[in-house]
C-alpha cells in the first residue's frame, strides 16, 4: 500500500453545536438507520466481542494510546463515538482533576452502557455535531469510528472547532489493504471465521452481524494518505499515521497555536478537498 512520506511513522453537511436541539435530529440515511439497528442489537455483547477479537488487549491498548498524549491531570477530553466508553473512562482515571471529560455517541444503547460502566458525562452527539463549546478541549480521541465521519473534512472541522489552539487529536482505526492477499486474509478472518465463531461464543447472532458490518465499513474506508490530506485540509498540523500491528493504526494531529479567531476555528463551511500534490512514497 502506498502512503505518504515523513507524515507516516515507521511501523512498530455539518451541524455546529450552536443549536444543541439540532443534535441527532437530522434525517437519517438508510446506512445510518442500518447502523443504529446493528448497534442497538449488539450493544450488550459489544465489550465481550472486543475482548475476544483483541485477545483481551483492547482496553489496555486504548489506555496506552491515551497516555501517549501526555495530557495534564486537569485536561479536558472528548471521547467521540465513545461506544461503551472505554476511552472516556480511561481519561477519567488518567485526568482526575479534569473539569470536563465527555463521552459522546449517537446510539442510545451505547450511551446507556457507557454510563453504566462509569463514564460521568455521556451525551448524544456525533462527528457531525459535537455537543461541546468552541475551543475548550485539550484533546479529542476516537476509537474505530472514523468510518462514520461523513463528510470527512466537515467532520474534521467540527472536531477542530471544539479543540483549543494546540489541542490534540488521536484517531485509532483499522486500515484494510486496498487489494491483495492481506485484504483477502482480513476478510476471511473477520467474515468467514470470526463472525460465526464469535456468534457461537457470545451465543448471540448479533456478534457476527457486528463483525460483518465492521468489515463492510473498514474495507470501504480510504487509506491513510487520503485521511491525512483531509485532516490537513481541515487545518490540522503535524498530521501523522502510525501503523501499530495487523490492521490497527493511529492518526495523530494538533490544531495550530494562536487564538481561535486567528485560526478560523468555528467556521461552518468546509473548503473543498484539494488535490494531494505528488510526494515521496513509502510502501507498507
Amino acid at each position: 500500500m502506498s502512503i505518504p512520506d515523513s507524515r507516516i511513522l515507521p511501523q512498530a453537511g455539518t451541524a455546529s453545536w450552536g443549536d444543541p436541539s439540532a443534535v441527532g435530529k437530522n434525517s437519517r440515511t438508510a446506512k445510518e438507520t442500518e447502523t443504529a439497528a446493528i448497534y442497538s442489537q449488539g450493544a450488550q455483547i459489544y465489550d465481550k466481542l472486543n475482548r475476544i477479537m483483541s485477545l483481551g488487549s483492547g482496553h489496555w491498548y486504548r489506555r496506552r494510546a491515551l497516555r501517549t498524549l501526555g495530557l495534564d491531570p486537569e485536561a479536558r477530553v472528548i471521547d467521540l463515538a465513545c461506544g461503551t466508553g472505554a476511552l472516556a473512562i480511561a481519561a477519567q482515571e488518567a485526568m482526575p482533576l479534569s473539569p470536563s471529560i465527555l463521552a459522546i455517541d449517537p446510539h442510545p444503547e451505547m450511551r446507556r452502557l457507557a454510563a453504566a460502566a462509569g463514564a460521568v458525562d455521556v451525551r448524544d452527539g456525533s462527528f457531525q455535531a459535537i455537543p461541546a463549546s468552541t475551543a475548550k478541549y485539550d484533546a479529542v480521541v476516537s476509537g474505530y469510528a472514523l468510518r462514520y465521519a461523513e463528510p470527512r473534512v466537515a467532520a474534521f472541522h467540527e472536531i477542530r472547532r471544539v479543540l483549543r489552539p494546540g489541542g490534540q487529536l488521536l484517531l485509532l482505526e483499522m486500515i484494510v489493504p486496498p487489494n491483495g492477499f492481506r485484504r483477502a486474509l482480513a476478510k476471511l478472518f473477520l467474515c468467514k471465521i470470526g463472525a460465526p465463531f464469535c456468534s457461537l461464543l457470545c451465543r448471540n447472532a448479533a456478534a457476527g452481524a457486528l463483525l460483518v458490518h465492521l468489515w463492510q465499513n473498514v474495507s470501504s474506508l480510504e487509506g491513510p494518505r487520503s485521511i491525512i490530506r483531509d485532516l490537513e485540509t481541515a487545518g490540522f498540523r503535524g498530521v501523522e499515521y502510525h501503523h501499530v500491528i495487523g490492521l490497527l493504526g493511529e492518526f495523530r494531529a494538533h490544531t495550530p497555536s494562536g487564538s481561535p479567531e486567528a485560526n478560523n476555528i468555528g467556521r461552518s463551511v468546509s473548503p473543498p478537498n484539494a488535490p494531494l500534490q505528488p510526494d515521496a512514497q513509502h510502501s507498507s
